[in-house]
């Protein structure tokens, strides 16, 4: 028995391999309009891969026909003979049914916001797919004698591997968050970063205009600080995406022989994508560790405030103190039972003197307090309990138990304790 939704399913599905295969087509063509060797072999940006990547990570292993099909158009488009076609559009599209198994294994988050998952996805890539994807993609192109000469199969493995890691790279981790959960604060972190992203159109002017300055050094000088000045300010997408845009804008004037990668009229393709992997990968790290500490700070918040629920919510009178002695929170039952506000004992040097007015009584409670406290520190023990006669705001006399715990641990710089003031 079919389902109803059947039919809109499978019509779904036929357009995502429609869809894919369009977009690996037309940019497989872009990328080759800037250099390309042997029909199909290009050591520039190349971005079908990069989307081909992100397809099969998002939507899984069924989408390797889209990627078959976008390869054997833009192979068969390209001057390649029928066969080697078939071969290199396969290779492709294993290689994406590897990647999509792998990344599924490994157990990585689509959102990259770890440095463990973007460092696995850039170890997949630069390590396991491309040197798959280059070596057996070569190996094909000598069966079938594209590539004749022994020196122009490392040359285009090499270019092979290098455009394909450099379009991964850059192109993945933006796509995976604009279609995560995450794809929608894109918009709000190019806002917290827009300075130096605007600043990024003169830096460019600088590095690859006309220009008797320009020179790899300046574009370290540049390139480098604003890069991440955006990784701090932003997140791993925005850092791809404008990555992504050095690199086009940097392989256009490239092209036009214009730039620091331009020796004797001839462009350094190459050396230039050595320099954009390099700014690249640097500034997606820092931006990833960024956002892992900020994640682990809003979690610490978090952790705080269900800390502080807890303790504000308890029948018992609680009291919490920094290490520099200051009275930061006190618990509800604190208050409805000793009278005292955190207006009225903002430190403890203010609450000795209320809570025990007589001063030979406040000594040895201070005294013997001290001792136990350095006692629990000094043999890792807990805190001895102390029974004391608190003087109320109003006059009345309550007597208690007195305990503290550290709420931190002992290589935190600043050590808050937790008083608990216990009926006897």
């Amino acid at each position: 028995m079919f389902s109803n939704h059947q039919p809109v399913s499978y019509r779904h599905y036929i357009f995502q391999l429609f869809a894919l295969a369009v977009l690996y087509f037309v940019f497989g063509h872009i990328s080759f309009l800037i250099s390309v060797s042997h029909f199909i072999v290009t050591p520039v940006f190349f971005v079908a891969e990069g989307i081909a990547l992100a397809a099969a990570i998002l939507l899984g292993r069924k989408v390797w026909p889209g990627i078959f099909v976008g390869q054997l158009a833009l192979a068969l488009s390209s001057g390649l003979e029928l066969p080697p076609a078939l071969a290199i559009s396969a290779i492709n599209s294993i290689e994406a049914v590897i990647a999509a198994t792998l990344f599924k294994r490994w157990k990585l988050d689509p959102t990259l916001t770890r440095v463990h998952d973007l460092s696995r996805l850039v170890a997949m890539i630069f390590l396991v797919l491309q040197p798959l994807s280059a070596t057996f993609g070569t190996v094909a192109l000598s069966f079938f004698n594209v590539i004749q000469e022994s020196q122009n199969y490392f040359q285009a493995w090499t270019y092979w591997w290098f455009g394909n890691c450099l379009g991964q790279l850059l192109v993945t981790p933006f796509l995976l968050i604009l279609f995560s959960s995450r794809g929608r604060g894109i918009r709000q972190s190019m806002r917290n970063a827009l300075v130096p992203i605007i600043l990024m159109l003169p830096a460019t002017w600088l590095v690859f205009g006309n220009s008797t300055f320009s020179g790899i050094s300046l574009a370290l000088v540049i390139y480098v600080p604003l890069l991440l000045w955006i990784a701090i300010k932003s997140e791993l997408a925005v850092v791809s995406l404008i990555c992504s845009a050095i690199t086009v804008l940097a392989l256009f004037e490239t092209a036009r022989k214009f730039g620091p990668f331009v020796v004797d009229e001839i462009p350094q393709i190459f050396d230039m994508n050595i320099f954009i992997l390099g700014i690249s990968l640097t500034a997606q790290f820092v931006s990833v560790l960024f956002t892992e500490r900020n994640q682990v700070e809003i979690e610490l918040r978090r952790s705080e405030a269900r800390l502080y629920a807890i303790i504000d919510n308890s029948p018992i009178p609680k009291a919490i103190n920094d290490g520099q002695q200051n009275i930061t929170f006190l618990n509800k039952a604190f208050v409805q039972t000793f009278g005292y506000t955190l207006d009225d004992i903002p430190t403890l040097a203010e609450w000795w003197p209320k809570a025990y007015p007589d001063p030979a009584y406040r000594q040895r409670v201070e005294t013997t307090w001290r001792q136990h406290l350095e006692k629990a520190s000094r043999e890792n023990t807990s805190f001895e309990p102390l029974d004391v006669i608190i003087h109320c705001k109003d006059g009345s006399l309550r007597s208690v138990i007195a305990t503290t715990s550290p709420l931190e641990s002992e290589d935190t710089l600043t050590k808050n304790h937790l008083v608990t003031l216990g009926k006897r």
